[in-house]
């Protein structure tokens, strides 16, 4: 596997109740799994925190952690914001992974590591190497999250 088919995700998941949880993971499908179902044991499972509200993509992991770290140190309003920047209304974004193959593009919250951010209203269709959500552009691989359990990736780390 090379350098560029790697994919980390850092991601904030929330109860009914918003009680939000951040952290980080390389098989994004698996991970909401993990959460729907109860298998990770703690904070998710305490507030029933299943809820899939926000998540950026990075190739290299150590971008990732940091990213995971910075936005752990916000206060939660500044976490409100960066959510409702990309799903103002806070639906569950993998809801739609049940019936399909995997996310759709128009879910997706993308992040180059070497890219800065953009505005942009580009409809993604037009170039499948664009990622996009809620007006942010990032140039990047075109790859797509895993579809299913047959995905036999390592577990990212739980912070």
């Amino acid at each position: 596997m090379s350098r560029q088919d790697h994919n980390y995700y850092v991601y904030m998941v929330a109860s009914r109740s918003h009680v939000l949880y951040c952290g980080i993971t390389n098989n994004l499908w698996r991970r909401m799994e993990q959460h729907r179902e109860g298998n990770i044991e703690g904070f998710t499972a305490d507030y029933k925190c299943t809820r899939l509200v926000w998540f950026e993509r990075f190739q290299y992991v150590g971008n990732a952690i940091t990213r995971e770290k910075q936005i752990k140190r916000w206060r939660r309003e500044k976490k409100i914001a960066l959510i409702k920047q990309a799903n103002l209304t806070w639906i569950d974004l993998c809801e739609a992974w049940t019936s399909t193959a995997g996310p759709s593009t128009s879910l997706r919250s993308g992040r180059d590591d070497n890219s800065e951010e953009q505005r942009s209203t580009a409809n993604p269709a037009d170039n499948p190497t664009d990622l996009s959500v809620a007006g942010r552009k990032t140039k990047g691989p075109s790859t797509s999250l895993p579809s299913g359990p047959d995905d036999n990736s390592e577990s990212g780390s739980q912070r």
